[in-house]
């Protein structure tokens, strides 16, 4: 699998792939405060998660994500989510983008491509980052 691959699957099956996390997100104690969430909203924010990483994928733009992520963080903290359980949903969407993948038997980890893992590793680990930085410049505002 490529990134083309990777940004296909994303982009026709969005609604299946952002699907597929809604059970850790309404079961995992970790992340309680997403349980109260409508489908709809549990939707659109996972979905805007993907786009960003096709972006990611297409543009390598750095900056585009750090914005992103700090809108993200202070978002959240607005909405009174703890910041663990806001990284957590994000853990959640990596793990569930490979299984999702994987499912439609795609290649398994181990045999994607070492330039894509390490693209979608690093486009959320970016994501985490600034959307830490978001959250804690709220934090320090309030």
């Amino acid at each position: 699998m490529n990134s083309a691959d990777l940004i296909g699957v994303i982009q026709a099956d969005a609604r299946p792939l952002v699907e597929s996390v809604f059970g850790d997100l309404r079961t995992n104690l970790g992340t309680s405060h997403y349980h109260r969430l409508s489908n709809e909203e549990l939707f659109r924010r996972g979905h805007a998660v993907y786009q960003h990483l096709v972006e990611w994928l297409t543009t390598r733009d750095a900056a585009a994500i750090h914005r992103t992520g700090e809108a993200l963080g202070k978002q959240r903290f607005s909405e009174g989510i703890p910041l663990g359980q806001v990284i957590l949903a994000l853990i959640l969407e990596e793990k569930h983008l490979w299984e999702y993948t994987s499912r439609l038997g795609s290649p398994s980890d181990d045999q994607l491509g070492e330039k894509l893992r390490l693209d979608v590793a690093e486009f959320f680990a970016r994501t985490v980052y600034s959307t830490a930085l978001g959250y804690e410049e709220s934090l320090a505002i309030s």
